[in-house]
C-alpha cells in the first residue's frame, strides 16, 4: 500500500477542481470553498481511509460527499439563528430561504398562512426545514427529538398542507405536474 501523503496528493491533483466546484455551489463564495477543500482534505489526513484505485467512480463519490458535508457545516456556521418570542431571526446570512427562491411574494404568504393555520408541531418543521433551511440534524437537535420523527413530521405537514391548499382554496390552486 502507498504512503497516505502520496495518496493525498494524488487525490488532490485529481479531485480538488471537482470538490471546489461542489462546495461553491453549496456556499457561494470562492473562499469559504476553499476553506471547505482544505478542510476535507484534513478530514481525510486525520482518520483511517483506504483507497484502492484513484480514479474510479467510488473514490470521486466519496470525495463529493466529504467535501459537500464539510460544506454545509461550514454554510450552517455561518448562518447564526437567534431566537426571540418564538421568532427565528436570522443574522450573518442574507441569501433568500428556499421556499422565497421559488415562490412568488403572494404565494409565499399564502403558504405561509395556510402553514400557520397547521398544528405547531408539523408547522414548526416545515418552517425551521423549509423557509429558514436548516438541516434535519439540526431541527431534531431543537425539538430534542430524533431525526426520524423529523422525517415523519416533515412527511405529515407536507401532506396537510397539500390537501389544505388543494381544498379548492381561490387565492391559490395546486397542480400536480403531468407527464405530456
Amino acid at each position: 500500500m502507498k504512503d497516505k501523503s502520496i495518496i493525498l496528493v494524488q487525490l488532490y491533483h485529481e479531485y480538488s477542481y471537482l470538490m471546489l466546484h461542489v462546495a461553491y455551489k453549496i456556499l457561494q463564495d470562492q473562499s469559504l470553498a476553499e476553506d471547505a477543500v482544505h478542510a476535507a482534505f484534513l478530514k481525510l489526513a486525520k482518520y483511517d481511509f483506504e483507497i484502492l484505485e484513484i480514479k474510479c467512480k467510488k473514490t470521486k463519490s466519496f470525495l463529493v460527499t466529504i467535501v459537500k458535508n464539510v460544506a454545509i457545516d461550514i454554510y450552517n456556521k455561518q448562518k447564526k439563528l437567534y431566537f426571540l418570542d418564538d421568532k427565528i431571526i436570522e443574522t450573518a446570512d442574507t441569501s433568500l430561504p428556499p421556499l422565497e427562491k421559488i415562490a412568488s411574494k403572494d404565494s409565499l404568504r399564502i403558504l405561509e398562512e395556510t402553514i400557520d393555520t397547521m398544528n405547531p408541531r408539523y408547522a414548526t418543521v416545515l418552517k425551521l426545514r423549509y423557509l429558514h433551511d436548516l438541516p434535519v440534524e439540526k431541527i431534531a437537535e431543537m425539538l430534542s427529538i430524533t431525526e426520524n420523527n423529523v422525517y415523519v413530521r416533515l412527511h405529515r405537514a407536507r401532506k396537510i398542507l397539500v390537501s389544505q391548499l388543494s381544498k379548492g382554496d381561490k387565492k391559490y390552486e395546486y397542480r400536480r405536474k403531468t407527464k405530456k
